[in-house]
This record gives C-alpha cells, structure tokens and sequence, in this order.
C-alpha cells in the first residue's frame, strides 16, 4: 500500500470515528436541558457541515493528481484541524455541563 493510500485509509478511519462522536453529543443533547439542548443542537448542526466539508477535502485529495497531492493534503489537514477543535470543544462544554 501506498503512503498515499495509507494516509487517505487513515483519515476515513478517524472521519468514522467523528461520526461516532458526533452522534454520540447528539444523546448526550437531547438529554441536556431544553434551554440548552437548542444552543447544543445549533453547534452538532455545524460541526455536521464542517465533517461535510472535511468528507469534500477527501474526496479531493482522494482524486488530487500526483503534481497537487502536497497542496490538496494541506488545505485538507487545516480543514480536518478545524473539525478536530470543533468538536474536541464541544464535547468539552458537554462534559463540564454534565459535571457542573
């Protein structure tokens, strides 16, 4: 396998794994109160348009020519990096929310 490939099978596996974390804080929302289960709601609601975005990224560094590889992987890792702080911080409110 590939460097290539094996970097883009990675990247699939942790997107899967943001899935998981994704719809794990919605439970975790829909037991939260209701005032703040819609502020909740609000934020997995971008964070599900971010993992859209990070989903387009791969797709284009899946298709990227060999010449735009370094480029495309790039933008792809500064968007994966924002997706990555995204919901790092919201599961960090819903853990202080449920501690607090």
């Amino acid at each position: 396998m590939s460097e290539r490939q094996h970097y883009v099978d990675e990247m699939k596996l942790k997107l899967e794994q943001f899935n998981n974390d994704i719809e794990a804080l919605e439970i975790k929302a829909k037991r939260a109160d209701l005032k703040a289960n819609d502020d909740y709601h609000q934020k997995i609601s971008a964070l599900k348009q971010q993992r859209d975005k990070v989903k387009l990224t791969l797709d284009e560094l899946v298709n990227s020519a060999d010449n735009r590889w370094n480029d495309v992987k790039a933008g792809f890792e500064t968007t994966w990096d924002h997706l990555t702080h995204s919901i790092n911080s919201l599961k960090k409110k819903f853990s202080d929310k449920i501690h607090s």
